[in-house]
């Protein structure tokens, strides 16, 4: 028989300090919600914050250091890159690019997922299974390769990065939403509606969406994250934003040459990538602690 350590008087093993400050930040987003915040307002408020025009080119500054390196200067805060552009001033308006484009595109992904995974739940039949095995198929090939292959074949624009990266990320909400749906349209506030004589898109619409929001909401959350990547990488691959448009992946792309002499054109782009992708994914854990009910029975 399997003794627990408690039950023989052995001490627990304690989590780290990493373990517990990740844990509290699941618990309490405050911290993932400011920095949030603070992307917001810099994207929002970046012509206002920025000092120059992030395409301007200024030979006679070229790789200048940030000010808190010798030889740095308050002109530049955060250096200038091999074109001489002011580093600061791109990594504010790429939030712009960023948040735009992660939001935008995940929004158009959850609503054609969402209303394909409402019809394949609800309807069934053989509408429903071509949709799933358009969603298997989906799910079979890497995103990042498609959306590099359709990028090249249409051109890089922004346009063509949130219409591809919508396009390739509905299959996750379609899978998702078709699984609730499939348990929500045999409850009885379904079929009674069915049996008042509710039309099937009246019931879809005002009795099965609403109980699917939640989880809809908390997908989003956690895809705008790997939209944003998915940017960053097309950018670095120059199938993204086309220059000279500052974006973080081709900040990246066109700084690796002179990470040896130039750290700071690809450690701050990088950074800026890194804390909003992790706000929002630990954002996007709370969401998910505080709607889902297996995991709040499981902490109590």
């Amino acid at each position: 028989m399997a003794v627990s350590e408690g039950a023989i008087g052995l001490p627990r093993p304690q989590a780290s300090r990493a373990q517990k400050a990740l844990a509290f930040l699941r618990r309490a987003p405050h911290l993932p919600l400011l920095i949030l915040v603070v992307y917001a307002l810099v994207a929002v408020f970046g012509p206002w914050l920025a000092s120059y025009d992030p395409t301007d080119i200024g030979d006679m500054n070229r790789h200048a250091p940030p000010m808190f390196v010798a030889g740095g200067s308050s002109a530049h805060v955060l250096g200038t890159d091999h074109l001489g552009r002011d580093v600061f001033s791109r990594l504010v308006y790429g939030a712009r690019i960023s948040l735009i484009i992660g939001v935008t595109a995940t929004t158009m992904g959850a609503f054609l997922g969402t209303t394909l995974g409402l019809i394949a739940g609800y309807f069934g039949g053989w509408v429903g299974n071509l949709i799933m095995r358009v969603v298997d198929a989906m799910l079979a090939f890497p995103v990042l390769l498609l959306a590099l292959v359709l990028a090249v074949t249409i051109g890089p624009s922004f346009a063509t990065v949130i219409l591809v990266l919508g396009i390739l990320s509905w299959s996750g909400y379609a899978r998702l939403v078709r699984g609730q749906v499939l348990t929500l349209r045999n409850k009885e506030f379904v079929l009674l509606a069915q049996i008042a004589g509710c039309s099937p898109w009246r019931i879809i619409v005002q009795h099965i969406l609403p109980n699917v929001v939640s989880s809809i909401i908390v997908l989003a959350t956690l895809q705008i994250p790997g939209v944003i990547l998915a940017e960053a990488s097309l950018s670095f691959l120059g199938a993204g934003i086309p220059p000279p448009n500052p974006s973080w992946g081709s900040m990246i792309a066109q700084g690796r040459t002179y990470v040896t002499t130039a750290w700071w054109t690809t450690l701050f782009p990088g950074v800026a990538i890194a804390g909003l992708v992790l706000s929002l994914n630990l954002l996007g854990d709370w969401l998910r602690d505080l709607w889902d009910p297996r995991i709040q029975g499981a902490h109590r």
